[in-house]
């Protein structure tokens, strides 16, 4: 797998990258929270990532998918202050759109909802669209994000069982709660901290 061909191979990468003086850390757990970590202490300028969950955990500014040729260079860039709120309240039709509505704590929700890598929660025959049009009408119906209110929304819609409602309810605030909370490295002090600590 690639995850053996990575680790096969660090020691190696890790030696040609001290030999070239360049400064690098090795993140104590997922590297999302490491790059969040520093761009938040003002260590990075951006995050470049193949990974989306830099913007889930609330990255400001992110370069993503980048590929390169002779002459071209093609990536995304997103620029978090460039996220404006719409003006339609009920327009809310993409993951963007839930975060200019309702902010980082409704995409956090959908990103467990939805099944990200390395969360639990993930609410199952709940995709990526159909997590997203339910938890807009969660909130509409609630009147506020509330991941109670969310569930019980899922259980009138007999998406999740009554008597389920409440590890549900558990499982979301746990996923939601590891994107906040993480050990990282402060390459200044040379201590493990926790992620939030920068913000």
């Amino acid at each position: 797998t690639g995850e053996k061909y990575e680790r096969c191979y660090l020691p190696q990468v890790l030696n040609e990258v001290r030999k070239r003086g360049f400064v690098y850390v090795v993140a104590p757990n997922e590297s999302d929270h490491q790059l969040k970590y520093m761009e938040s202490s003002h260590l990075v300028d951006f995050v470049l990532t193949d990974d989306t969950d830099a913007v889930v955990l609330g990255c400001a500014k992110v370069v993503h998918k980048v590929c390169w040729s002779v002459s071209t260079l093609k990536c995304n860039v997103y620029n978090r202050s460039n996220v404006t709120r719409p003006v339609d309240t009920n327009a809310v039709k993409t993951v963007v759109d839930l975060m200019r509505m309702h902010g980082d704590a409704a995409v956090r929700l959908w990103a467990v909802v939805s099944g990200c890598d390395y969360r639990e929660g993930k609410v199952p025959g709940l995709g990526p669209q159909m997590a997203l049009n339910t938890i807009v009408a969660s909130i509409q119906v609630a009147g506020s994000l509330s991941i109670r209110a969310f569930v019980m929304y899922l259980v009138t819609l007999e998406v999740v069982v009554a008597s389920d409602a409440d590890m549900q309810i558990l499982k979301l605030e746990q996923g939601v709660a590891g994107f906040e909370r993480a050990v990282v490295y402060d390459m200044r002090t040379k201590e493990r901290c926790w992620l939030n600590d920068a913000s």
